[in-house]
């Protein structure tokens, strides 16, 4: 049994140089667009909030609902923080 690498198999430097600047425009891709979704979500948030609050609260659902919406818009406000700023 032959372990050795035939030359065939074995990726040269400038394939593997070429492989991680794909993987890393796909990351810089992937991380923006989640900084756009981020970003958008805690600009959109406050609108149903602010539905929810001129309704009144008067349950205890309402009131998780208004705290879950406040917690969700801080963390795509987390999330976004840098969007538009690359």
């Amino acid at each position: 049994m032959d372990h050795s690498i035939s030359s065939q198999s074995a990726a040269s430097p400038t394939e593997w140089s070429t492989t991680i600047q794909r993987i890393r425009q796909f990351r810089c891709f992937g991380v923006a667009t989640v900084e756009a979704i981020g970003f958008w979500t805690a600009v959109s948030l406050p609108i149903p909030t602010m539905i929810v609050l001129a309704g009144g609260i008067g349950t205890l659902a309402e009131l998780g609902l208004v705290t879950l919406l406040f917690a969700a818009n801080l963390l795509a406000f987390y999330i976004g923080h840098g969007y538009g700023g690359h």
